[in-house]
């Protein structure tokens, strides 16, 4: 292949820049002097003795980043480097790996007499080298692997080592040999060509003679490195992005005064790296000629001090280093990183001078040129305080890159970092370092966070790779054990023992080293990848911030969350689905990056769950209530109290301590921010909280900006709990004048309909059971009456349905058939007296479903019954049961298909639809009333919200109108679409398709699925509710400022909590008590009767659920102690609690076991005696409580043989005991009573 149709940056993954590196291309060499002479062992690179960079390589270097090696390969390298790429192009491989490098070196003539005099052969080696190859089926161009730019890196430095600026063949074998891991130096090391053999033959003795030559160590040596020389050698990283600062650096160093550059910048940003790429170009000869032959040393100030022990000791070693720096004629450039140390270096004692006072004369003289680096705030602080010092001192600021720069500089890097990690950096994990980095991480500046994120991703991912498998590590274990075991038998003399070991540790070693080699073989081929998704990770490690990818655990947590919430809090719809969906947001990454992820004012009565909601929040996310930053407001209602939140001034108490707001968030900076309280904080506070929620931060007292973006403010507030008292106080005498308090446990709703169907005439028919409703299309008003007259008149071979449908169809052209059971019945039209009727399996006698399996008889045509019968306007015929549909297209056809319920809406859409009018909504009406009918909407919106998807496991009632539009009616919800091919369906509550309706007086409402009464409850008390957020909005902005409320995402208002919410807080109030007793093993039971009357007792609607929480303690708690104290209840024994209608009664079921000896033909001869429980297990009254004995575990006996009914609590008891009945209860052993003991107490 000619050399000239090669161009080796194909090879390389394209960079968007590199900045400031330009190199010669062309044929010319890269440095304007040739290279010294080639020792014996490397034989000259090409016959005029010059080694040219190859007209091949001649690529934009401005354009490329990690090209600089391949413009100082000499020719022969290069065409072994073009054969290797031959070959991966061959194999259709996407990488050049070592094992292609080294073969085509072996195709150069003095490699090959190299390996020939270390005592290999070349044809083996390629041999062995070939039989490794594999074959891929990539067809684009290969590019070099990690692994072969290392190697390319070591080469060069091998090269440079021996006194070349240009890298031979010869160079790239040593190299190959020092990497170690991939295929090549494990082949070179199978051939006996170690490291060692090939420096040997390749060096000679070099190194001796530059130990020989070595002469004594000058202060500059001593106490600096040189920068110039370590880019000459290409061991500093390529500096892209900085043009504009080192174009400014070298006008300064260009001057004739003055031309000290001090760069300032924030940690991170790049301010040594600027220097270094200055380094580089001096390097290259790429400066004005005023600086070309400079050499920038830098100033190891820790080295200079160390040792200086004796008094003036410092001072001479900076004296003979200025002295040395002053006879170098000004060529050399003094740099010293973190100047702000120089201020009182050295100064430890009475009498002695610092480093910056010494440096001054030579600095004012011109005798000294300095490059400086601090920070903004060390200036300020060190610097600034010394005018002298200052104003040597040209500054030089260095901003924090934009992203874009930034990712221009770690794609630079990126070829550095994948030859010392051996991975494969993509740009997708180059943009997500920048981006997230630069959003997640706002204590540190760009690059330098950037830079460490791809740096521990490429160690995170490449560690398991190449660290020993666990086989390999257990083998290696039991071999040290078989060595010690040997040595032991050795020196007692057992020969067996020894020659058993022996054999082992043989067999094991061959196992290890097949193992090993398979293991290096894996490594050395293969190549991790660094994504955007290691990066994620490593940031949520960085900041515990989850921002990596959603798991499916977490997904469906997320989704459930106002489930998962509503377990511990009752009621609050609208302040759950508030915090919900802002959580929903920041973690699906729609937040704004300006804003905490959600902000609300919870306001509402007291004791109604505002507290608790942050509680529950932060347990739920975090796995702990403990992490919630809660702050009381209570203990900032003085003015200087508020410097607490971000920490004292300097020279008050606490100043070194921190904020109390800012330090938590500081160090949790992803979680819920309560102010508890907030009304009752001093002014001060809000002006704070203005800051927070428009900027998402807040800058403590030692200035540090802190980043609110990732927390949930939630502020709680009791204003206006007078005027939820009064409104409560007026209800509560309204309903006790009325009907006084009642509270049940179950509250009974009426059935939704079971068929409904409109006629082409717009007629409108409804049945549940026996009952039927119609209306006239032009009328309102529902008719209701028996199905026994809907049949009046009618004929008919058998009884007719009256006392219900299963389904309910009337055609387009006024057919109209019923079916109920197995059985259906059929009329021509609406109007027609004779009805026929039969069987649905005689119906479905000729049908054949087309796609339905023929080992499923799930998915042929129901016979037994139907839940939807429905014909379109265009004769389309459909059939529902359970969780799927059959269909045929047309009334002439046989052939039907099936499918679930869920493929019928696939790629169709959902759209809520605005609910008509009723009474329950006429305040929306009232522009008095704006703010509290935007709390009644967001209400219907978490009701319809509640329906999250389309109904795929049963559908009630399914027709099309007369106008092709299609309707389902599932679960209390309607899905309407216009016409059979939209996607687009409207969905609403049941409710809101009839809330226009009315019923004929005297006659029962349309069956809607819920009782009269619910419905007005409904309604007072969304009347009331509007009254009181009203009213609470009127004092909340009375006592805000409009800049504060603005600010906030939502103020949500609570419901008061009413009797039915107090039956549920019972529950979860017994629950926690329960937990309690669970940890002595002891179990509890309450009846319903129990908890209403508890729920009765400390319902009061104006306290919310404290006074139930001090009524449970009172009645339940304090008798459940004195029965623990008095020993009455023991580990294992049950409490049941009952209600006799007087007052609380407490039945203690002791838990006892009894010896009951086994029947000797059964019994074990070493289980003579079984303990046994003969109390039975008690069962609690309600099924979502724990059983109470379930510390106890169940003993089990042998099954019975016969087929008979099985009592549940058999298994309990021992063969031959009685079994505790009605007639026969469990008798204590003490007293021949029933073991229960009964306890009342009021």
């Amino acid at each position: 292949m000619p050399a000239n149709l090669l161009n080796f940056s194909r090879y390389f993954k394209k960079n968007s820049s590199v900045g400031e590196q330009t190199v010669s291309t062309g044929d010319n060499p890269a440095v304007s002097s040739p290279p010294p002479p080639i020792p014996s062992a490397t034989p000259p690179p090409n016959q005029s003795g010059t080694q040219n960079t190859p007209s091949s390589l001649g690529i934009d270097m401005a354009k490329r980043a990690g090209m600089d090696l391949l413009s100082r390969l000499t020719q022969r390298s290069n065409q072994s480097l073009i054969l290797a790429a031959g070959k991966s192009k061959e194999l259709k491989l996407q990488y050049i790996d070592t094992e292609h490098v080294l073969w085509g070196l072996l195709h150069d003539a003095t490699i090959y007499q190299l390996v020939s005099e270390c005592g290999a052969i070349p044809t083996e080696i390629k041999a062995a080298l070939e039989k490794n190859f594999k074959q891929g089926n990539f067809s684009g161009t290969p590019q070099f692997s990690p692994r072969v730019k290392r190697v390319l890196e070591l080469s060069l430095s091998a090269a440079r080592m021996l006194g070349y600026e240009f890298i031979s063949p010869e160079h790239i074998l040593l190299a190959l040999s020092h990497e170690g891991e991939g295929v090549a130096a494990r082949t070179l090391v199978q051939f006996k060509l170690t490291q060692e053999v090939l420096n040997q033959k390749i060096t000679g003795k070099k190194e001796t003679e530059k130990e020989e030559g070595k002469t004594k160590v000058s202060t500059l040596e001593q106490f600096t490195e040189d920068l110039t020389a370590k880019a000459v050698r290409g061991e500093l990283d390529p500096v892209v992005g900085r043009a504009a600062e080192i174009e400014r650096v070298i006008h300064i160093l260009s001057r004739r005064t003055k031309n000290n550059p001090c760069l300032i910048g924030d940690a991170g940003v790049g301010k040594t790296a600027i220097v270094e790429g200055l380094a580089l170009r001096i390097a290259r000869g790429d400066v004005p000629e005023t600086l070309l032959h400079k050499k920038i040393l830098s100033l190891d100030l820790m080295s200079l001090i160390a040792g200086a022990s004796h008094r003036g000791e410092f001072e001479e070693r900076l004296k003979n280093l200025i002295k040395e720096i002053k006879a170098s004629s000004g060529s050399i450039i003094l740099f010293i990183d973190e100047l702000h140390n120089m201020v009182g270096a050295g100064s430890g004692s009475e009498g002695t001078m610092d480093a910056s006072n010494i440096l001054k004369p030579a600095l004012a003289r011109g005798e000294l040129q300095t490059i400086g680096t601090t920070t903004i705030t060390e200036y300020r602080k060190y610097i600034e305080k010394d005018p002298a010092l200052e104003r040597r001192f040209q500054p030089v600021l260095v901003p924090e890159p934009t992203i874009d720069a930034a990712i221009e500089m770690l794609t630079a890097l990126r070829d550095k970092y994948e030859a010392f990690h051996r991975v494969k950096i993509t740009d997708e994990a180059i943009e997500a370092a920048v981006k997230l980095s630069q959003r997640y991480i706002g204590d540190r500046f760009l690059p330098d966070k950037a830079v460490d994120l791809i740096d521990e991703a490429a160690a995170a991912i490449r560690l398991p790779s190449i660290s020993l498998p666990e086989e390999i590590k257990s083998g290696e274990d039991r071999l040290k054990r078989l060595t010690n075991e040997k040595t032991e038998a050795e020196k007692i003399g057992d020969r067996i023992k020894l020659e058993t070991t022996e054999r082992e540790i043989k067999e094991l070693e061959g196992t290890l080293k097949n193992l090993k080699e398979q293991y290096q073989a894996k490594k050395s081929t293969t190549t991790n990848v660094v994504g955007p998704d290691i990066i994620a990770e490593i940031v949520s490690r960085w900041t515990n911030i989850p921002i990596k990818r959603l798991t499916e655990t977490e997904s469906t947590k997320l989704i459930k969350l106002e489930e998962t919430i509503h377990k511990r809090l009752i009621n609050q719809d609208e302040a759950v689905s508030a915090v919900s969906e802002a959580v929903r947001r920041g973690r699906a990454g729609l937040k704004s990056n300006k804003r905490p992820i959600g902000s609300f004012i919870f306001m509402g009565p007291t004791g109604v769950g505002k507290t608790e909601l942050a509680k529950a929040l932060a347990e739920i996310l975090f796995g702990t209530e403990d992490v919630i930053i809660r702050l009381d407001m209570t203990e900032y209602m003085e003015k200087h109290e508020v410097a607490k939140l971000i920490g004292a001034p300097p020279g008050y108490v606490g100043y070194e301590e921190g904020g109390q707001l800012t330090e938590a968030v500081r160090r949790h900076p992803y979680s819920v921010v309560l102010f508890d309280e907030i009304e009752k904080a001093h002014p001060d506070v809000f002006n704070i909280l203005i800051q927070l929620l428009d900027d998402g931060r807040l800058t403590d007292n030692k200035g540090h900006t802190i980043s609110f973006k990732n927390t949930i403010v939630i502020c709680t507030s009791n204003l206006g709990s007078g005027i939820i008292q009064e409104e409560m106080l007026k209800e509560q005498e309204l309903k006790d004048k009325s009907q006084g308090l009642e509270i049940k446990s179950d509250t009974k709703e009426s059935q939704r309909f079971a068929t409904y169907a409109i006629s082409p005439t717009g007629r409108e028919i409804i049945t549940l059971g026996e009952k039927y409703w119609e209306k006239d299309q032009k009328s309102t008003t529902w008719k209701q009456d028996f199905l026994s007259e809907y049949f009046a008149g009618a004929k008919t071979d058998g009884d007719f349905p009256i006392f219900g449908f299963d389904t309910h169809l009337i055609a387009a052209d006024g057919s109209e058939m019923i079916t109920s059971g197995n059985r259906f019945w059929f009329r021509t039209s609406t109007t027609a007296k004779e009805w026929q009727q039969g069987e649905l399996i005689e119906k479905s006698r000729d049908y054949i479903v087309i796609n339905a399996s023929p080992d499923a008889p799930k998915e042929q045509l129901p016979t037994d019954k139907y839940d939807t019968h429905s014909l379109s306007p265009a004769n389309v015929e459909m059939i529902t049961k359970g969780d799927r549909f059959w269909k045929r297209e047309n009334l002439q056809t046989k052939d039907w298909i099936t499918g679930a319920l869920s493929e019928y809406f696939l790629g169709s859409t959902l759209k809520f639809q605005t609910a008509t009018k009723d009474a329950s909504q006429k305040l929306k009406d009232d522009s008095k009333k704006k703010e509290s009918s935007l709390i009644q909407q967001r209400t219907d919106d978490n009701d319809k919200a509640k329906m999250i998807s389309f109904p795929t496991e049963k559908w009630d009632v399914h027709f099309f109108k007369p106008g092709g539009e299609e309707l389902i009616i599932a679960g209390g919800f309607y899905f309407l679409r216009k016409y059979p091919t939209d996607k687009e369906w409207i969905t609403g509550t049941v409710r809101e398709l009839f809330a226009t309706a009315t019923v004929e007086p005297g006659k029962e409402l349309l069956p809607l699925g819920e009782t009269d009464k619910k419905r007005e409850e409904d309604a007072e008390d969304n009347d009331s509710f509007t009254r009181i957020a009203e009213r609470l909005m009127e004092e909340l902005r009375k006592f805000f400022r409009p800049e504060l409320l603005n600010r906030f995402d939502e103020i949500v208002v609570f419901r008061p909590l009413t009797a039915k919410h107090m039956r549920e807080i019972v529950d979860l109030q017994l629950n926690n008590l329960r937990k309690l007793l669970v940890e002595q093993n002891i179990g509890i039971a309450v009846t319903d009767s129990a908890k209403d009357f508890l729920a009765k007792a400390g319902y009061d609607p104006i306290f919310g659920a404290r006074p139930l929480r001090r009524a449970l303690q009172r009645m339940v708690e304090n008798q459940i102690s004195s029965l623990l104290i008095e020993a009455k209840v023991t580990t294992g024994d049950t409490i049941n609690i009952d209600y006799n209608g007087e007052e609380l009664t407490f039945t203690v079921e002791k838990f006892e076991k009894k010896k009951v000896e086994v029947p000797k033909e059964e019994a074990k001869p070493e289980e003579t005696v079984q303990e046994i429980n003969t109390e039975p297990q008690v069962q609690s009254s309600t099924p979502e409580q724990p059983t109470p004995l379930q510390a106890v575990p169940p003993l089990q006996s042998p099954q019975p043989t016969e087929s008979k009914p099985v009592n549940p609590l058999e298994p309990y008891f021992a063969q031959g005991a009685t079994m505790p009945t009605e007639e026969n209860p469990p008798v204590s052993p003490t007293n021949g009573q029933p073991s229960s003991s009964v306890v009342t107490v009021s």
